[in-house]
């Protein structure tokens, strides 16, 4: 019985020196592709259940995104996507740090209201901005 487990014990640890590990770039790339196809494939999968006449259309759409206007299509994507890169950055940057922090959504939020706030026109936006911008983090503690 001992001898089996001393044998066990050798497998696994050639098992965890072997190249698939989780560090090597390969498959974290292949992972990820493998995590992008599974996802496109049970989104048409719902789509051929809830609207099988339109799942085609539905995944043409999606598979080509942002491009569909040619340049100003582009500039919407990067316009649109940029808040929620930095916020995802944020989320990262936090947990690198070793804190944990799901308000993320929440501070995005807020400061879209905030921007909103300040950017309505009036001849005392100056002053309002910066006084929005040193009370937004208060607010973003009271939530």
């Amino acid at each position: 019985m001992n001898q089996i487990r001393q044998q066990l014990s050798k497998w696994f640890e050639q098992l965890k020196n072997t190249a698939w590990h989780e560090n090597d770039p390969l498959v974290s790339t292949i992972s990820s592709v493998m995590a992008i196809l599974i996802g496109l494939l049970f989104g048409f999968a719902i789509m051929l259940i809830v609207s099988p006449s339109e799942a085609v259309q539905g995944i043409t759409l999606i598979l080509r995104g942002g491009l569909n206007d040619g340049v100003r299509s582009i500039g919407a994507l990067i316009a649109f996507g940029t808040p929620l890169l930095f916020t995802g950055l944020s989320v990262a940057f936090a947990y690198r740090t070793g804190l944990f922090n799901i308000g993320a959504s929440g501070q995005l939020m807020i400061g879209a209201l905030a921007a909103v706030f300040v950017g309505i026109p009036r001849w005392w936006v100056y002053p309002e901005g910066v006084r929005t911008e040193l009370l937004n983090p208060l607010v973003e503690l009271g939530q």
